[in-house]
């Protein structure tokens, strides 16, 4: 297994993936990144941080070095008429997970309760810094459904505008 001591010395919201045959083979991300990774062993997926203030690939040999600085400020229109609560109901409606609705929405209020908790502990807490955390660590392969969904940032936004009322 390797590691990179350099990702110990960068700023928050890194991330980095080496990548050999289209597998991960390792990844990792600076403290204070609230996003989750690609995980070892299962395909490469290049467009799975999609928003990112600068991308780069470094290739050594069969082995591709992934490096993406996430950005902070996700910019997501609302027209303030729907609750979170109803948004969330209809995007599960439409998704219906296969562990039940009411179970997969407090997995996901809990995901979002444990990404606000943790940006609160910090000195750049804002709505921007809450949105960008929850968008991060929802985007999970086993969420796919959800976060594919049209309405899902409009969703993660009314929510965490809620956090701040």
């Amino acid at each position: 297994k390797c590691g990179f001591k350099v990702i110990e010395k960068l700023p928050p919201h890194i991330i980095y993936i080496a990548e050999k045959n289209g597998k991960v083979i390792h990844s990792g991300k600076t403290a204070l990144t609230h996003a989750s990774l690609q995980e070892e062993g299962n395909s490469f997926d290049k467009e799975y941080y999609p928003y990112f203030d600068t991308y780069t690939v470094y290739n050594a040999d069969s082995t591709h070095y992934h490096w993406w600085k996430l950005s902070i400020k996700i910019e997501i229109k609302i027209d303030g008429s729907e609750t979170w609560r109803e948004i969330l109901n209809e995007i599960v409606q439409a998704i219906q997970p296969a562990i039940g609705n009411d179970k997969f929405k407090k997995s996901i209020n809990g995901i979002i309760a444990h990404a606000n908790g943790k940006c609160k502990s910090e000195a750049d807490y804002s709505i921007d810094s809450v949105v960008s955390a929850c968008i991060y660590r929802l985007r999970r392969s086993d969420l796919e459904s959800f976060v594919s969904h049209p309405d899902f940032e409009k969703f993660v936004k009314v929510r965490v505008l809620d956090f701040f009322k």
